[in-house]
């Protein structure tokens, strides 16, 4: 397997519906099981944080499958500013579009965010970028 687990997260804001986040949350990565966390915003309001993981192969292809083509040759596009130097892919989901079922990415903070690690021995930055741009190359032919 080329990446893996995958880590979720999502804040749940005062203004936002508690029970549509985890709709949100639940629609892009299967889980239904979460750590929760909360903390206090800049203005004193509640946050809620809340976290889950994937860790077996097939969630976590069925996570990158259920992209599409466009947003699989958007991250391929990116690739080089979601892979760090500590081998880990980093991505956002649309909170909204997840509500409705549908899992795109987004450039917007109201997101949930995405990581994780692409495994490589040793551990080898340019193998991971090179690993996880031929996963995405074959879901996207996978796709056609």
């Amino acid at each position: 397997m080329t990446v893996g687990p995958l880590y979720f997260r999502a804040f749940i804001h005062a203004t936002e519906d508690e029970e549509n986040v985890l709709v949100a949350l639940n629609n892009a990565s299967g889980l239904e099981e979460y750590e929760r966390d909360v903390t206090e915003g800049h203005h004193g309001n509640k946050i809620e944080i809340v976290e889950g993981v994937l860790k077996k192969k097939k969630d976590i292809m069925n996570f990158f499958a259920a992209l599409s083509k466009e947003d699989l040759r958007s991250m391929i596009d990116s690739i080089e500013q979601r892979v760090d130097e500590d081998c880990q892919l980093f991505a956002r989901i649309d909170k909204q579009k997840a509500y409705l079922g549908e899992i795109a990415l987004t450039r917007s903070d109201d997101a949930i965010s995405v990581r994780g690690k692409i495994q490589t021995y040793p551990k080898n930055r340019d193998v991971a970028v090179k690993n996880i741009t031929e996963l995405l190359e074959k879901l996207i032919q996978d796709k056609d």
